[in-house]
């Protein structure tokens, strides 16, 4: 097994639950993407999640609100959080990402300001190098930086698989924003 899981709707949800509770056995830290959305989700994994990593649409639809500003984020991922996720990380595409362990432990991620073309893969990328980030040993915050990095890139590509980027060009892209 891996030394971090990442798992989303688009497989069954058996499947899911058994990958979850895997995880969890062998103490591995948990991505779960609720992507793509659907109401019928293993609800019972959330407090086996160590990361819950919904876009806006989807941490409104866990949380039975519409979220549209940092403000209904905040409530979304404090509901959520709730139902007994460990860290929320809400995706809010160009105004970047919400990480949420505690009500009074959240942090604002900004964007890297780019020109998209394409969005198709961006949670999934997210999503992948949040994934690479723990495994390497990063904070949340900056784990989520890196991950927003390679979202980033690939909105600048066409294509999903195809758009992902190498770990040489996030960590030259990451430089080049900071200079």
């Amino acid at each position: 097994m891996g030394r971090t899981v990442v798992t989303q709707l688009e497989t069954s949800r058996e499947a899911v639950i058994t990958t979850v509770q895997l995880s969890t056995k062998y103490n591995v830290p948990i991505i779960f993407n609720p992507a793509p959305y659907n109401d019928n989700y293993p609800r019972e994994i959330l407090p086996m999640v160590t990361f819950a990593t919904p876009n806006e649409t989807e941490a409104g639809y866990m949380a039975g609100l519409l979220v549209n500003d940092d403000k209904s984020a905040l409530v979304a991922a404090s509901k959520i959080k709730g139902m007994g996720v460990k860290t929320v990380i809400i995706t809010m595409g160009k105004r970047g990402c919400l990480i949420y362990e505690e009500a009074d432990n959240y942090s604002f991620i900004p964007a890297f300001n780019v020109d998209a073309v394409d969005t198709t893969g961006a949670g999934d990328a997210f999503n992948g190098g949040l994934a690479h980030a723990i495994e390497n040993g990063m904070e949340i915050k900056e784990a989520a930086r890196y991950a927003s990095a390679v979202a980033a890139i690939s909105v600048k590509r066409f294509g999903t698989a195809p758009a992902m980027p190498m770990k040489v060009e996030i960590e030259d892209f990451i430089r080049k924003m900071d200079s």
